[in-house]
């Protein structure tokens, strides 16, 4: 079922994408190592994570050319840098998984309570308590996003440093809630549950029972474009989550003969 208390787009992205039946086939075949059909770049991935562990508890290490939120950074010790432009993040209070992709280079995935930091360091094989990270901002494209992430880690670093373990109650926004019925109604909709049974799982037995016999049909029709944009998420849609508009537009106007340079 859906996760009513997500609020990140990487979750978000990962949510959908690991209901889509196609991908638990690709990803069962790879993990069990009894075939491969399909790379894990092709859904945006730089490996398959198990379909079955929801957001925010998977390790979901995503491609460069999918998400825009990839930090680039370089580990170095305290003394040698300025601590305006460095964050140390303690190890202790951050879980921490390292991914090794096909050129060699170790993904950091940061979870923290406010979301999850993939960042890759440039000079070193791994990231080492007691050091700073430097951050390397891309001159086009990227930048804003990098920048904003930035200021989220640094401020979920800073939260830890001052004890606080819990993350405060958001109220969601319209377009959280929309995801979060997209997703309720996917679920619905990949276990054969008829339209009436969806719009039961939403709203009130009461309220379903008045407008269902409604000849303009309301509901219905709203019921069926939920699904339908629903279906469009879990078949491509979740990689919007990962690209902001902006980003999207600038890396186009970046592209080279088909390579992407952002």
């Amino acid at each position: 079922m859906a996760d009513v208390n997500l609020h990140n787009n990487r979750h978000f992205a990962w949510e959908f994408l690991r209901r889509n039946p196609l991908y638990h086939e690709h990803a069962y075949c790879y993990l069990s190592a009894s075939c491969s059909k399909t790379h894990p770049h092709n859904w945006g991935l730089l490996r398959f994570e198990d379909p079955d562990i929801p957001a925010p508890k998977a390790d979901v290490f995503w491609s460069e050319r999918a998400c825009s939120s990839i930090l680039l950074a370089s580990s170095a010790e305290p003394r040698s840098v300025d601590p305006i432009y460095s964050v140390a993040p303690d190890e202790n209070t951050f879980e921490l998984s390292v991914y090794s992709d096909r050129n060699n280079r170790l993904h950091h995935l940061f979870k923290t309570v406010e979301g999850h930091f993939q960042i890759i360091l440039l000079n070193t094989k791994s990231y080492m308590k007691g050091n700073v990270l430097l951050f390397h901002l891309p001159w086009f494209g990227t930048f804003q996003t990098h920048v904003e992430t930035i200021r989220s880690f640094i401020a979920a670093v800073d939260k830890r440093r001052s004890g606080c373990s819990q993350s405060v109650a958001q109220k969601p926004t319209i377009a959280i809630r929309n995801r979060q019925l997209q997703l309720i109604t996917l679920d619905g909709y990949l276990a054969g549950k008829s339209l009436r049974e969806i719009a039961e799982s939403i709203y009130s037995p009461d309220i379903v029972a008045t407008e269902w016999s409604d000849p303009r049909q309301h509901m219905k029709d709203r019921l069926r474009k939920i699904i339908k944009r629903a279906v469009l998420r879990m078949n491509g849609g979740y990689l919007d989550f990962l690209r902001p508009p902006r980003d999207r537009v600038d890396a186009e106007r970046y592209t080279t003969n088909g390579r992407n340079f952002c």
